[in-house]
């Protein structure tokens, strides 16, 4: 049987919690060098003296309790320990979790492949598969996860973008992905990023902002990261990173219209958060003539919203 544990981490600990006979806070620092082949020396290191106290830690927190582990896995129980004794951080988020975080290394490790997860964390095992092309990826991926797990509230199924249709692409942690997919492009260090509000959608946007953006980004180009079109999504993402980095709307890549000055800037300068096509659809009308009365503003609504007016082949 298992158990979870909170923020979707799968927890294989069915003993009642009870006092150990040995306390984490009498732990001696972690040695610099261990010998990992040496099962004596690797239960030193934890601060355990025996095999029935060193099945017992494993037990309850989550490790197999087999004797015989490879070096990887023995390095994942050292590094679990060190998190468990780091000093609080005041700005770590109060869903921060060391057992969480863990677990995201261990899934990492591939201890998890074919083991049973949680929703959020099989989407995290799916991250890693999606980034596995990516020159680097999965180290950088590893790193953010970790970063966002301790000061974000990033690890959730909440929608990512509104005004797209919800769906798997479409959620707050699946983005994550498609920033590490670009990840030659980001201008500042992922150690360095803290969020200044709590809405999940609102720290993934200034995530994208503080890894990629010198210039303002139009809100509607947020979406680009939660686009469910694979193609789609890397003509898209390539829109952000053209406007983010300084240059005109008019002159990226793969647009499915010409735009004229006047929707160009009308589409950078829009508050309204829309789907990307959407908004070069409605930029292109609204430069046609001024719409001020509402029946004009209704109708270009209207027009601009109809998904074969907007769409690419037109």
């Amino acid at each position: 049987m298992s158990r979870y544990f909170g923020h979707g981490v799968l927890r294989f600990d069915l003993i009642p919690e009870k006092p150990m006979t040995t306390a984490l806070a009498t732990f001696a620092p972690l040695p610099m060098t261990v010998d990992l082949g040496d099962i004596d020396a690797h239960m030193e290191a934890l601060g355990l003296f025996s095999t029935s106290s060193y099945k017992l830690w494993c037990r309850r927190h989550g490790f197999s309790m087999d004797l015989e582990k490879t070096a990887a896995e023995r390095l994942v129980e050292l590094e679990f320990l060190r998190r468990l004794s780091e000093p609080h951080d005041p700005e770590a988020d109060p869903s921060h979790d060391p057992r969480r975080a863990d677990l995201i290394q261990r899934i990492a490790t591939g201890q998890f492949d074919s083991r049973p997860l949680t929703d959020i964390m099989t989407r995290v095992r799916r991250l890693f598969i999606e980034v596995d092309h990516v020159d680097g990826g999965h180290d950088v991926l590893l790193r953010l996860l970790l970063h966002v797990e301790k000061y974000g509230h990033l690890l959730i199924g909440m929608q990512g973008a509104g005004g797209m249709p919800r769906t798997q692409r479409n959620l707050v942690i699946s983005g994550l992905s498609q920033l590490v997919v670009h990840h030659r492009h980001w201008i500042n260090p992922i150690a360095d990023w803290r969020p200044t509000t709590n809405s999940p959608p609102a720290q993934f946007e200034q995530l994208a902002t503080y890894l990629f953006a010198r210039y303002a980004v139009p809100p509607c180009l947020n979406a680009v990261w939660f686009e469910h079109d694979p193609q789609e999504a890397v003509i898209q993402q390539g829109w952000y990173l053209h406007v983010c980095s300084g240059n005109n709307i008019r002159t990226a890549s793969g647009l499915p219209f010409r735009l004229t000055r006047r929707a160009a800037h009308l589409f950078m300068t829009s508050v309204r958060r829309l789907h990307p096509l959407m908004a070069l659809r409605v930029s292109q009308i609204q430069a046609i003539e001024a719409i001020d009365d509402k029946a004009h503003r209704n109708m270009e609504w209207a027009i601009s919203s109809h998904e074969r007016i907007y769409a690419r082949e037109n």
